[in-house]
């Protein structure tokens, strides 16, 4: 396997995995926020 695309790989996987943990604590402060009403 080339460097170039396991490098991509790895920037894709770290990518997607910030994005998810974004997503989960948006989720959990909209959550905070609608049981604090």
């Amino acid at each position: 396997m080339r460097p170039l695309c396991l490098k991509s790989q790895r920037y894709g996987v770290a990518n997607a995995l910030m994005y998810c943990s974004y997503t989960a604590g948006v989720v959990a402060l909209s959550r905070f926020y609608f049981y604090q009403l």
